[in-house]
């Protein structure tokens, strides 16, 4: 019984990598927007939140081509003429970038046949979900907006010696922070729409400073970290959100063998799910990843300045089920299996090139 779900499970994993694998070659947005010419290709771009999305087309037997029409508002225009209608190319396809009513993007479109349009393998970035929540912990679309108000010369507000404070439509404080000389200093903390606490850093001329926690919607911790004036140290630790649904956690049972486990029906129990260890320069010595159940998955130690690993690998019921070794992010040495009694069963070697030797 085992083995089969084991079987499905890779099954599942190897379709989901095939379909990040495709969905890969879709998403080709430049990283920078550093001028003007970086955009000379788009007619439209702008700051807008999604009113109405409608199906127009389904991929067909004729047609592999879907496409939906949205409905939006424009919250600041940086490029062409207002517009209210736009295509949304491959949508329901392996590439639809996950466009939801009420939320805001930063949309880059073309014409198509007279009619303004988007594509995956465009720009478009979510800057706002429908709740209101935007992304501090990741920054993105922060970053594409700063520079295109700076690019299409927008007015922003500076930020001096002052405490700035935004707010979610429903009147709930969303951010608060601390400026000295235009930079940020001091604490800053981030809600959620329904007051529960987000994030909660500590700045020192604009760098992380001290202890960062971030957290679930659930108010359960999700990570937290330390930082030496913007540089890691000491340990990061990200964690699994336990207050899921009870469908949830069956389907997490399932996933991992429905392996009996004493804490399994503890709704508020926290789990660790990854640990990284960071030496004094900031760089990563140590990484551990823990299944959903609390038992240590895998391994890794790392010499950074060798750029020499040791990856661990471990079966569930906590013997070593491999070790190996990298060295330059190549396969190096001798990579050695076991079973789940400790025994060895299968191995082999790497060449200099990391390619497995005969």
């Amino acid at each position: 019984m085992k083995h089969n779900i084991r079987i499905m499970i890779l099954l599942s994993l190897s379709i989901l990598f095939l379909q990040n694998l495709k969905a890969s070659f879709c998403f080709q947005r430049s990283i920078t927007i550093d001028s003007l010419p970086q955009l000379k290709d788009y007619d439209f771009i702008a700051l807008v939140r999604i009113i109405d999305d409608v199906d127009l087309q389904n991929k067909t037997i004729e047609s592999h081509e879907t496409k939906g029409l949205l409905t939006v508002k424009i919250i600041e225009l940086f490029k062409g003429e207002k517009v209210d209608k736009i295509l949304e190319f491959d949508k329901h396809s392996t590439c639809d970038i996950g466009i939801t009513i009420g939320e805001e993007w930063i949309v880059f479109g073309k014409k198509s046949n007279g009619k303004m349009s988007i594509e995956s393998s465009s720009r478009n970035i979510r800057y706002k979900m429908n709740n209101g929540v935007r992304d501090w912990r990741n920054g993105t679309g922060f970053y594409e907006l700063k520079q295109l108000r700076k690019l299409y010369q927008h007015p922003t507000k500076e930020f001096n010696n002052e405490t700035k404070k935004e707010f979610y439509s429903n009147g709930q404080l969303e951010i608060i922070e601390n400026y000295s000389n235009g930079k940020l200093n001091g604490d800053r903390t981030i809600w959620y729409p329904n007051g529960t606490l987000l994030g909660k850093h500590s700045y020192v001329n604009d760098s992380l400073n001290g202890k960062s926690e971030w957290f679930f919607p659930s108010g359960q911790i999700n990570e937290e970290e330390y930082n030496l004036k913007g540089k890691h140290f000491n340990v990061l630790r990200s964690y699994y959100d336990s207050t899921t649904t009870q469908s949830s956690k069956l389907e997490l049972l399932k996933k991992f063998y429905k392996e009996k486990d004493s804490l399994d029906l503890v709704s508020n129990r926290v789990q660790l799910h990854m640990e990284y260890v960071y030496d004094s320069n900031g760089q990563v010595i140590i990484t551990r990843e823990y299944s959903i159940l609390g038992k240590l998955y895998n391994e890794r130690f790392t010499d950074p300045d060798k750029e020499f690993s040791t990856v661990i690998f471990y079966h569930n019921n906590g013997y070593i089920s491999s070790i190996g070794y990298t060295l330059n992010g190549k396969n190096y040495g001798h990579y050695q299996k076991y079973d789940e009694k400790g025994f060895p069963n299968e191995g082999w070697d790497y060449d200099e090139k990391g390619n497995k030797k005969n």
